[in-house]
């Protein structure tokens, strides 16, 4: 019996993955309109991301970079464990929400370690970056937008890369609003979806040894209406100007589900990717 050979073609990976167009200043845009919202997120020493990242990395001492760092509740923990924190952030305004929650911590840290811009107008050489971290860390970003993104993630670290990204999201208040509202039944994050897989391939085309593991999370949510009103309108209507237009009858429609505590309930379930990648180990790879 004669062996056969099977050929992966991973460059069948990087075309899949690189099918998106970012408009940057639209994304400026819907960040600093959700930065309030996104800073009531909170993070905590024994949030599971940061366990499994200790469970790879000791955080002492160590250079973190986060990209897409949001209002900083990541950045928050780090510091707090012993790192000397850097961030990118697209958002004004959530940068200074991020400046503000790591003031409060009382721990020594530089304004200048955050950067405002998009993670594609960063020039790694200009900031002294290239392999400078310890860890780059990706949380839930559309950032790595395309190979070259990733590639320039991996760059800028000497030693791990870890990266959490959705998977699968549903969710009930969200499914009866679009049906009431005569949307489209669109799942969060539905495009994306296929993202992890894609990345553990590339990477693993790349000649490294990606770890790739996935987890489960149901929740019972109960939300104020404003907080319903700022993010789920982002969800429900893509364009800025419609968003804004309909937040009215977004309004009403939640003021009709509020219970008496004042309070709007909703089921959800999401699955989250996860890739950690040590560059210290790789494999050979034939061009």
């Amino acid at each position: 019996m004669s062996e056969v050979e099977l050929a992966i073609d991973f460059a069948s990976f990087e075309r899949r993955y690189d099918r998106r167009d970012i408009d940057l200043e639209a994304a400026e845009r819907l960040w600093d309109q959700r930065a309030a919202e996104v800073n009531e997120f909170q993070s905590s020493a024994q949030d599971t991301v940061l366990k499994r990242i200790q469970a790879n990395m000791e955080l002492t001492g160590k250079r973190v970079l986060d990209i897409s760092f949001g209002a900083g509740r990541h950045l928050e923990q780090f510091l707090r464990l012993g790192a000397q924190v850097s961030g990118v952030e697209i958002s004004a305004q959530m940068c200074g929400y991020a400046r503000a929650r790591l003031d409060k911590t009382g721990l020594p840290w530089s304004a200048g370690q955050l950067v405002h811009a998009p993670w594609e107008a960063i020039d790694l050489d200009a900031l002294q970056w290239r392999g400078y971290f310890d860890l780059v860390f990706v949380y839930m970003s559309p950032a790595l937008s395309d190979t070259a993104m990733v590639r320039k993630a991996l760059e800028a670290s000497r030693h791990g890369v870890y990266i959490a990204l959705s998977s699968y999201r549903e969710d009930s208040l969200l499914t009866e609003l679009q049906a009431e509202l005569g949307l489209p039944a669109r799942r969060v994050g539905q495009q994306s979806a296929e993202d992890p897989y894609l990345l553990f391939n590339i990477l693993y085309g790349w000649g490294y040894f990606p770890q790739l593991w996935f987890d489960a999370q149901h929740k019972d949510n109960s939300y104020t209406p404003d907080y319903v009103l700022n993010r789920y309108a982002g969800w429900l209507w893509r364009d800025p100007a419609e968003r804004t237009r309909q937040r009215p009858l977004l309004a009403q429609q939640l003021a009709a589900k509020t219970d008496t505590k004042g309070l709007i309930h909703s089921q959800s379930r999401s699955i989250t990717g996860h890739l950690w990648l040590d560059k210290t180990i790789g494999r050979p790879v034939q061009r």
